[in-house]
């Protein structure tokens, strides 16, 4: 994933400089904005970029690869899964109070 050809609304970078915040942060996690994604061959990837119907915004490699973002400013970075996870198990109120009070070092 190149994080530099994420596309992003112009309000989206509003609100991310707003709060000073880090746009990269809510394309990569915030899952408000929704683009279609999808894989195609590098040829035919050239020609619809070309043509100015969508952004390649990275490349599929092999499974043991993981999951990783290339930003220039900073690098490789490895991509862990965060955000709002719609089929997790409902915590109870004793696992929400604790999630609460200690800090996520992931």
């Amino acid at each position: 994933l190149q994080i530099p050809s994420l596309p992003f609304h112009p309000e989206t970078r509003a609100v991310a400089d707003q709060f000073l915040e880090d746009v990269d942060t809510y394309a990569l996690y915030g899952g408000e904005d929704y683009e279609l994604l999808f894989t195609v061959s590098s040829e035919d990837a050239s020609r619809l970029e070309s043509a100015g119907h969508c952004a390649v915004i990275g490349t599929v490699e092999e499974a043991d690869v993981g999951i990783n973002a290339f930003n220039p400013e900073t690098g490789l970075i490895q991509l862990d899964a965060a955000g709002f996870r719609h089929f997790a198990e409902p915590k109870n109120d004793e696992d929400q109070l604790r999630d609460s009070l200690t800090p996520d070092d992931s």
